[in-house]
């Protein structure tokens, strides 16, 4: 799987897309800019940037591969 970051909305989400092409899901769509996404060895965890203008920074998050327990 490869991540993807469109820009729509204002911010920029994760999207997983799968090597051939073939569907696609949101991982991360929240009202903040999300960016760098890496996945793990095994491919089960994501990690990435998001950039949250409420606290005025950058962090790390991890969570699985299809978005949830971010």
């Amino acid at each position: 799987m490869s991540a993807l970051i469109p820009n729509d909305d204002g911010h920029t989400h994760i999207f997983a897309i799968r090597s051939d092409g073939a569907n696609y899901e949101i991982v991360t769509y929240v009202s903040a800019n999300d960016s760098y996404p890496t996945y793990s060895p095994d491919s089960t965890k994501i990690a990435f940037q998001r950039y949250d203008a409420g606290i005025g920074r950058y962090q790390i998050y991890v969570g699985n591969a299809d978005g949830t327990n971010v």
